[in-house]
């Protein structure tokens, strides 16, 4: 759970030291499979020979990539909202986009109890969201209101930004 809710700058400390602990974890599993296999025995191969002659080592390397870091809003859901927001009507279904996306975020995080993490890492989640089905003119005018998007901001602020989209006068110099 403090993954979910943990700052963009924290993130990658923090996955290193959830690697870490799950490797531990699996070379406890290994270490238990060793000593039921070479124990009646005797113990007469030491752990690390009889590591050597596994493949648990490759297992853990291979197993490193396939985690997923962050919950994933399903790509059915992705797509009808990247629908909503690539019409000229954009101010119009503005509202409908939020909704869905508050609405997807409660659902993906229904496991944690209510509180302060629970509220962040739907926060979060739905920032991350609605930079993801954006279109480009959309994505450039927020980065020069809020600046660099690859640490997402807050979804109320992007949200403030975006319904004033065409509606403020450009300024003379």
């Amino acid at each position: 759970m403090q993954f979910d809710v943990a700052s963009d700058d924290y993130l990658p400390l923090l996955k290193e030291r959830i690697m870490a602990q799950i490797e531990k974890y699996f070379m406890l599993i290994v270490f238990s499979l060793y000593c039921k296999e070479v124990g009646p025995t005797g113990f007469n191969k030491t752990f690390k020979k009889w590591l050597d002659s596994k493949t648990y080592r490759d297992d853990i390397a291979a197993g490193k990539g396939k985690l997923e870091w962050d919950r994933k809003v399903p790509d059915d859901k992705i797509v009808n909202l990247k629908e909503l927001l690539n019409c000229d009507a954009f101010n119009e279904n503005l509202p409908n986009v939020i909704n869905q996306i508050n609405q997807l975020s409660y659902k993906m995080f229904n496991d944690l109890p209510r509180g302060d993490q629970k509220c962040k890492s739907m926060r979060k989640l739905a920032g991350r969201t609605l930079i993801q089905v954006l279109p480009p003119k959309l994505t450039v005018y927020l980065e020069e209101k809020l600046g660099d998007l690859s640490k997402v901001p807050d979804f109320y602020d992007m949200v403030g930004q975006l319904s004033y989209f065409g509606k403020m006068p450009e300024l003379i110099e």
